[in-house]
């Protein structure tokens, strides 16, 4: 399993909603060669993670620049083309894409978001030290200079893009399928379905209720 640049071998004991998991480290060489070796499909997740008071929601509601595919390439989605020019990449931001107030993306959202991600607190600023500043250039354009080249940059942009100055909000703005709603009613929160994405893709469900567990017990018998 591959997660950023750490790499394990997974060992699952039995169980369906409960079970016991012991996670060996691997350098990226084993990892690449296990993974020759691998039966079956190959699963790639984008997970982001959001900070809920003493929690980790992992979520995947909100979208990066790009995303990585079964291969572990990068792929567009909320950039549309790049350049490259000595240190500097020059990112074009997709058109037509909106967070889920109905506003427009701008270059200012994703350097926001970019700046949060690179604050020593962030779970991932060891991925963008490399970085050594971000900008925009007009609505539709993100300058990123890093301070050595470094070819795979694209592969580590798959980092959560949000509305600027919706981090202090109780819930941030994103512009993936599904909205993350409190729900003031029952005290929790609720995914639900957005009109207008920009990917039009079909959602399997309009609604999710999301249940806060505390033990396994609550999980297994609590639905």
């Amino acid at each position: 399993r591959r997660e950023d640049e750490n790499y394990y071998m997974t060992y699952k004991g039995g169980g369906m909603m409960a079970r016991e998991e012991y996670n060996l480290p691997l350098d990226a060489d084993s990892y690449a060669h296990l993974l020759q070796k691998a039966d079956g499909n190959i699963i790639t997740k984008r997970r982001y993670l959001i900070p809920f008071h003493a929690y980790t929601i992992e979520l995947d509601v909100f979208e990066g620049l790009f995303e990585i595919n079964d291969k572990f390439e990068p792929e567009y989605l909320l950039c549309d083309s790049y350049t490259v020019e000595g240190n500097t990449y020059r990112m074009h931001i997709k058109q037509g894409v909106t967070f889920s107030d109905g506003s427009a993306l701008q270059a200012s959202d994703v350097v926001a978001s970019l700046r949060l991600a690179k604050e020593e607190a962030s779970y991932y600023a060891p991925r963008l030290a490399n970085i050594a500043s971000v900008r925009a250039d007009g609505g539709d354009t993100v300058v990123i200079t890093l301070n050595r080249m470094n070819g795979n940059l694209p592969r580590l942009l798959d980092v959560p893009i949000i509305k600027k100055g919706s981090e202090e909000d109780k819930v941030a703005l994103g512009t993936g399928g599904y909205v993350l709603q409190a729900d003031e009613q029952n005290g929790g929160y609720i995914l639900t379905a957005r009109e207008g994405w920009h990917l039009g893709k079909n959602r399997p469900y309009a609604r999710i209720e999301l249940t806060k567990v505390g033990t396994v017990d609550e999980l297994i018998f609590g639905f």
